[in-house]
């Protein structure tokens, strides 16, 4: 992944970020679960350790064409505890309640906090302290 003038991260970046088409499978020495992690979920196409042959890079070459994506056999089994470990941490996040999701449903309609709280007979004081955070949120 390093390079003497630019990062495979900072390629498969300003591949993303231009919008093109182009596949990336990076090379790399590190062949760590989240750094795999991180760089399939930005788009890599592919994973390999620079100690792929040369017909593993071939046949890796040859899917990301397809649309497929390659990874290193060495790393598939610490990439899947990895996604398992993000899933949890996303089951840790806090939920909304169901008056939280009603009031942010009215918001995603456009609706006035007076209207909000007309509607689901709420004080408007009561209709803001429920859609600050939610708003707060938002602009994270």
């Amino acid at each position: 992944m390093r390079m003497p003038q630019l990062e495979g991260q900072q390629v498969l970046d300003a591949v993303t970020r231009h919008g093109l088409s182009t596949r990336v499978v990076l090379l790399s020495a590190q062949v760590d679960s989240e750094t795999v992690y991180r760089v399939v979920a930005a788009g890599a196409s592919g994973y390999l350790s620079k100690d792929a042959g040369a017909a593993e890079l071939c046949e890796a070459i040859e899917a990301a064409g397809r649309g497929e994506t390659v990874l290193a056999r060495e790393i598939q089994s610490g990439l899947a505890s990895q996604i398992q470990r993000h899933a949890e941490q996303a089951d840790e996040r806090p939920q909304l309640s169901e008056r939280e999701r009603q009031v942010l449903a009215l918001i995603a309609e456009g609706q006035s906090t007076a209207e909000i709280g007309k509607q689901l007979h709420l004080s408007p004081a009561t209709v803001k302290t429920i859609s600050n955070p939610l708003r707060e949120a938002r602009r994270l």
